[in-house]
C-alpha cells in the first residue's frame, strides 16, 4: 500500500505508525450481512501493515463506542455513516427504542 510505504520511508527512527480501520463485521445491529470490503479493513490491515513494517501489533478493540438511545439517534448514525434505510429495517422490535 502506498500510503503506508510513504510512512515508512519518512518515519523518523525509532518512530511509530498507528493506523486505525473499521472491520466488515462492525454494527452487526444495523448490517447484519455486513460491510462492503474495503482497501484496508481491519481484518487484513495487520497483514498490509506488516508488509512493510516489521513490528505490528494489532489491538482490536470490540466495545460499545456511544450508545443510541433512541430511534432519531439511530437513523442520525445509520445517515452520518451512509447506511441505506433498506439495511436498517428493525427485523424484531427493540425494547431500547420504544
Amino acid at each position: 500500500m502506498p500510503a503506508i510505504a510513504e510512512a515508512a520511508r519518512i518515519l523518523a527512527p525509532g518512530g511509530r505508525y498507528f493506523a486505525c480501520s473499521s472491520a466488515g463485521s462492525n454494527d452487526p445491529e444495523i448490517m447484519p450481512e455486513g460491510y462492503s470490503p474495503s482497501s484496508f479493513d481491519a481484518e487484513e490491515a495487520p497483514g498490509i501493515v506488516a508488509s512493510v513494517f516489521t513490528q505490528v501489533q494489532a489491538e482490536p478493540w470490540d466495545a460499545e463506542f456511544f450508545p443510541l438511545r433512541s430511534r432519531e439517534e439511530a437513523k442520525a448514525y445509520c445517515r452520518h455513516n451512509f447506511i441505506s434505510s433498506r439495511h436498517n429495517a428493525p427485523t424484531r422490535r427493540s425494547s431500547r427504542f420504544g
